[in-house]
């Protein structure tokens, strides 16, 4: 099942001082910093509440409930961050293809500025 229908479904809650009870969608508009404290608090429960088996079929952690809440946190931040990186890049990109327009447009106008007055009255008499 996926992880925010389950969440969903279990009416998940995240607890963040300060503000208090968080729905599962206001994650959304929460502070990189602040999903990032919280997804700490959710690590911390995961491993107090992991058995200490050495078997490899044992080691299972007890609270399912912060080990869920944990991976909706992680797959929010990873989202956020790649669509900050993705902002960014193209915001670089409309910087640079804005830059380029404009030496572009000079070097029209240089070259224009280069013609001689004959060259110059001739493009005007064909207007």
């Amino acid at each position: 099942m996926n992880i925010f229908a389950q969440a969903s479904r279990q009416r998940l809650r995240f607890h963040y001082e300060g503000v208090g009870s968080v729905d599962l969608e206001d994650l959304w508009a929460m502070p990189l910093t602040a999903l990032d404290n919280l997804a700490q608090e959710e690590n911390k429960k995961v491993k107090v509440s992991e058995d200490e088996s050495f078997l490899r079929t044992t080691n299972k952690p007890k609270n399912t409930e912060a080990l869920l809440k944990l991976e909706v946190l992680k797959v929010v931040i990873n989202t956020l961050q790649d669509e900050a990186e993705e902002r960014s890049k193209e915001k670089q990109i409309k910087e640079q293809k804005e830059e380029l327009l404009e030496l572009l447009a000079l070097k029209k106008r240089a070259k224009k500025e280069s013609l001689s007055e004959e060259e110059l009255q001739k493009q005007i008499d064909a207007l």
